[in-house]
């Protein structure tokens, strides 16, 4: 599976980070990349702001402010306690979120980073980590060079940035691009990424990443019993799954496509025998407004007799 994410020098769909967002290349694109830097930023100092107020009505026990839910939400990630994710992309707007991290001391980490390698010294300079949106889709730029999607995790492990990898997020297929995951991981590999990384960019580093490595991200006692049990790489299209446990619950491993295998697997015997039709039959059974002819059996690799 492959995709290609949107053109970063068609017209823009919509303000923020991002391939088609406000930061695209286009007459207007440094002003409206301006303006949602100053917006972001402004919502940030309006949390820090609505605490600073709060706690000063507190010490001087005098009514609190109207409780506001949005700052409140917002204060943890205001003053660095909780991760924030800049959804960035394009080089210009990974070195902006990196700004944004500095100015207003946030935790920060960017998510895309299709570019990422061009910037990889100031990611690791910044010590500021990555979500890598995929490696299956085509260069954003016809100038860039065919593998850089594909070798962007190796460069940047290379350069010692903290990454890891995630499923792609463009298209109408967004909900189901999880289940490429592994094959995101395994292209990297291809193209110079260590076998143990790319496992580690899809299991332990998210974990870390995300502070939750002390409940998933590796086999460990007292961690969630989330495995699974298969034949050949995980990271493999070719591996045959046999086992899934959930926080320790055995699941069958199935999916609608182990489904639809198992509904069409006997599909050639039964032409073979006559006890199913070739295909060619419209569902009522008839073709051409005519009854259809009655199959007769048919022979793989030898003469086909009455």
């Amino acid at each position: 599976p492959v995709h290609r994410p949107r053109d970063p020098d068609a017209p823009p769909r919509r303000f923020g980070f991002g391939p088609g967002g406000a930061l695209d290349n286009d007459a207007d694109a440094d002003a409206r990349r301006v303006e949602a830097i100053d917006g972001i930023k402004e919502q940030f100092r309006l949390a820090l702001a609505y605490d600073k107020v709060r706690e000063a009505a507190k010490a001087a026990k005098v009514a609190p402010p109207v409780p506001d839910p949005r700052m409140s939400a917002l204060l943890p990630y205001a003053n660095g306690e909780k991760l924030v994710l800049f959804v960035a992309n394009r080089r210009i707007e990974i070195l902006d979120a990196l700004k944004l991290i500095n100015d207003l001391k946030l935790k920060g980490a960017i998510s895309g980073g299709h570019e990422a390698w061009k910037v990889a010294d100031d990611l690791k300079k910044a010590d500021v980590p990555v979500f890598i949106g995929g490696t299956l889709y085509s260069p954003i730029r016809e100038t860039d060079p065919y593998d850089a999607p594909y070798a962007n995790p190796a460069k940047l492990q290379a350069a010692g940035v903290k990454f890891a990898i995630r499923s792609a997020e463009e298209g109408a297929d967004q909900a189901m691009l999880a289940r490429n995951l592994p094959f995101e991981a395994a292209m990297a590999v291809a193209y110079g990424l260590p076998e143990a990384e790319a496992l580690k960019a899809v299991t332990l580093w998210p974990a870390k990443l995300l502070r939750v490595d002390d409940q998933v991200g590796s086999i460990e006692v007292g961690k969630r019993a989330n495995l699974v049990l298969t034949v050949g790489h995980i990271l493999l299209p070719t591996t045959e799954v046999k086992g899934l446990f959930l926080s320790g619950k055995p699941l069958k491993p199935e999916s609608r496509h182990t489904r639809l295998h198992e509904k069409f697997k006997t599909r050639l015997e039964e032409v073979q025998s006559g006890k199913a039709p070739l295909g060619l039959e419209r569902p009522n059974g008839s073709e051409g407004g005519k009854p259809a002819p009655k199959a007769a059996p048919v022979r793989v690799g030898a003469e086909a007799k009455e």
